[in-house]
């Protein structure tokens, strides 16, 4: 932490300069902490590395992605996660469950919508570009089933609703347009019976903007 505190600087630090100071601290946090517990057989995990230089400076900021590797592979050298795991969700919803929960600091949260489009944009591309260890999640909350159908090359299906409590909707409003699909592919499933088509069951967040700004249909 106290390698962080030019961070808090009033007159704001270039990106390069973001990066030198993150990725300082990220060298005490392997030398310390990570690289000890590998060699003893634990199980790490942190909740922001080297990726965080890499769309916060790199996407985010503009400092060359070939610079941050080069630093990368002196810091962290063979110590890369094994998995990664990138909650998702659009900027707008991000930013709006980030300052409520009542920040202290909101530095790189006041950076503005275009900052952090290419912010999501650049943990999208480390996603596509390292399959391998990466996990993208919608962390807007959807939940999507798929009962596969008995050709692999059938076309899909899709139904489903909203699980999001809506002000006088009724009891059941929304949750019966996914609990009626769901109890159909129990009953095929306990028949070991395959439909034409794949079955994809969509529980959305979100529908009538009642719970956050915007809706995810």
């Amino acid at each position: 932490r106290g390698l962080r505190r030019p961070m808090q600087a009033v007159t704001p630090p270039a990106p390069a300069a973001e990066l030198l100071v993150f990725t300082a601290a990220r060298a005490q946090l392997v030398a310390e902490v990570v690289r000890p517990a590998l060699d003893r057989g634990a199980l790490v995990i942190c909740d922001r590395f080297a990726d965080s230089s890499r769309a916060y400076q790199g996407a985010g900021g503009g400092v060359a992605q070939s610079f941050i590797e080069q630093i990368d592979a002196g810091v962290v050298g063979d110590d890369q996660p094994d998995l990664t795991l990138v909650f998702d969700l659009p900027v707008e919803v991000g930013l709006e469950r980030a300052f409520g929960r009542g920040l202290f600091e909101t530095r790189f949260e006041s950076k503005g919508l275009a900052f952090h489009q290419r912010l999501r944009e650049g943990f999208l591309r480390i996603v596509e570009t390292s399959p391998d260890r990466c996990v993208r999640i919608d962390a807007v909350g959807n939940v999507v089933g798929i009962y596969k159908a008995a050709s692999h090359n059938a076309k899909t299906l899709m139904t489903g609703s909203h699980y999001d409590t809506v002000r006088n909707g009724g009891k059941y409003d929304g949750r019966l347009g996914i609990f009626v699909p769901m109890a159909c592919v129990r009953e095929l499933a306990r028949a070991g019976q395959r439909l034409p088509f794949n079955l994809e069951v969509v529980a959305f967040a979100e529908e009538e903007g009642q719970r956050y700004k915007a809706t995810f249909l």
